[in-house]
């Protein structure tokens, strides 16, 4: 693998909001990759994603705290980041890319992991589930605005178990075993939506096809979460659902936001209720009873 895709990512410099971040959130998880190839401008905006740092402060602190009680995140320090050229073959290199993905996701830079994308990466998603198995193809824009919205709704990715395969010309392909563990689910201990990330990584170290599988059950505080805000917020309903797309990736980022915060009052909900994430009729009760 050419060094190139090391000497992109051996500059780093904190979110320029750290210096003025209170010190609970100044962790190294919050290190951002600053080197950008120049290729990749075309892909991006200007903007640098910070996961969280617009969000209030209990629920940044909130999340930490449930995520690192879970086991689910290992705070990425800088070493982690710095990718020096490996001995190690195209398998070792591959692997190197693969983390620097996941890291990025960690320090909220999804500008990071566009980095690693070759300009023209087939990407696509799956679901499966016992009654479908349906693919759609994803656009680089698309792609954006989800992770913008994970990010901001506070979806942690569970720390992935990867193995390699040898690709055509060259290539090397990681499939990678994780889940998405969505902010309402951390909250209130619903499951994590378990996938299988497949990436293609060519020899000068991008990513040239993305795979993601989603296996059901999957988003299963989706709908108790939905029926809640129908009852208590309906006007605002629509800011917790996921509809696939966004209009641009600023609304992404509003809608994620609003969603995590919808998500804690509904968790302090069924924590006073006493209600099971899905008993609806219990929380038509409470909320009945409420009003």
């Amino acid at each position: 693998m050419s060094t190139d895709l090391f000497d992109r990512y051996a500059a780093l410099d904190p979110a320029d909001e750290l210096s003025a971040a209170p010190e609970w959130q100044q962790s190294d998880a919050l290190v951002f990759l600053a080197a950008i190839d120049e290729r990749t401008k075309t892909m991006q905006t200007d903007e640098r994603t910070t996961m969280r740092i617009a969000g209030p402060p209990r629920r940044q602190r909130r999340l930490w705290a449930v995520a690192a009680a879970l086991g689910v995140v290992a705070l990425v320090g800088v070493a982690a980041l710095v990718l020096p050229p490996s001995n190690g073959g195209p398998a070792s290199d591959a692997l190197a890319v693969k983390d620097a993905y996941f890291a990025a996701y960690e320090a909220g830079n999804i500008d990071g992991m566009l980095a690693l994308f070759s300009p023209g990466i087939d990407m696509a998603v799956r679901d499966v589930s016992e009654d479908q198995d349906w693919w759609g193809s994803l656009s680089l824009e698309s792609w954006k605005q989800r992770y913008v919205w994970q990010s901001a709704e506070g979806t942690v990715l569970t720390t992935p178990e990867c193995t390699t395969s040898d690709g055509p010309e060259g290539d090397v392909i990681v499939t990678c075993e994780y889940a998405h563990h969505r902010y309402p689910d951390i909250l209130v201990g619903a499951p994590a939506t378990s996938s299988t990330l497949t990436l293609t990584i060519s020899p000068d170290g991008t990513i040239t096809q993305w795979r993601d599988v989603a296996h059901f059950p999957a988003w299963v505080t989706e709908g108790p979460l939905l029926s809640w805000m129908i009852q208590t917020h309906p006007a605002d309903a629509h800011m917790v659902s996921f509809a696939g797309t966004f209009n641009s990736v600023e609304q992404a980022r509003e809608r994620g936001l609003a969603r995590a915060e919808y998500a804690e009052e509904w968790a302090a909900f069924l924590e006073e209720s006493e209600c099971a994430f899905d008993d609806l009729d219990c929380m038509r009760a409470n909320v009945a009873g409420s009003g």
